[in-house]
């Protein structure tokens, strides 16, 4: 089981019911760097450009952040050929706020020598990356969303207009169990409600909760 703390909307929550595996908690790559926490990858030295991604892993109970990171980077080592001429940013905490992603592209220019300036970003996020991914969508504009099985509390709806647009959100209720959160039920509809109406397409599966993620990964390589 994954989740964690309270539904009152001061944390979120990793759905219980899916084993996330430790194949990854130990990844190891020279392609992988760190600014401010914040893993790059896959970097490769003399890169000048590259097509942001920024993917804010979930919580999972037991992981520190950096083994949380680790479950991202599993995935995407195992889609290393689709990664060419592309970059993904994986926040240091489900909750870091998108401005401080700001300071790690800068640094990630002027020390790396790499502009992700090109093009609009992608974002993606996670069951309890739902809370970075709020601040995200709160500040910045991207050209395509994916939202995997998110946590739907109220510190992950995000406030006023969305101002991206191609966003789609992929999930599975059953993952959640509502013996173990009662709320969920009611917080999913509401989430829906908000996203929906700013144009998502919305996408009930039958689907682990560590599938719907790898799904939404694939998806943003498109």
């Amino acid at each position: 089981p994954c989740g964690e703390e309270s539904p009152a909307g001061v944390s979120a929550q990793h759905a219980a019911g899916d084993a996330i595996g430790t194949s990854a908690d130990n990844f190891n790559s020279e392609e992988v760097i760190y600014i401010n926490n914040d893993a790059i990858y896959p970097y490769t030295e003399g890169m000048t450009s590259a097509e942001l991604i920024v993917y804010y892993h979930g919580i999972e109970t037991g992981k520190n952040i950096k083994k949380r990171q680790n479950t991202i980077l599993g995935v995407l080592k195992e889609k290393k050929d689709k990664l060419s001429g592309k970059i993904f940013l994986i926040p240091a905490g489900h909750d870091k706020s998108y401005s401080s992603i700001h300071d790690t592209l800068s640094k990630l220019k002027s020390e790396k020598g790499v502009d992700t300036d090109a093009a609009q970003p992608k974002l993606g996020f996670w069951s309890g990356g739902a809370v970075g991914g709020k601040t995200a969508l709160d500040l910045e504009t991207f050209a395509k969303v994916e939202i995997a099985d998110p946590s739907p509390q109220n510190n992950t709806i995000p406030s006023g207009t969305i101002r991206s647009s191609n966003i789609n959100m992929v999930y599975d209720e059953s993952n959640w169990g509502t013996s173990l959160y009662p709320w969920y039920p009611a917080a999913i509809k509401n989430y829906i409600s908000k996203m929906s109406g700013s144009g998502a397409t919305i996408v009930e599966v039958a689907n682990t909760h560590l599938d719907i993620m790898t799904g939404s990964i694939e998806r943003l390589l498109k």
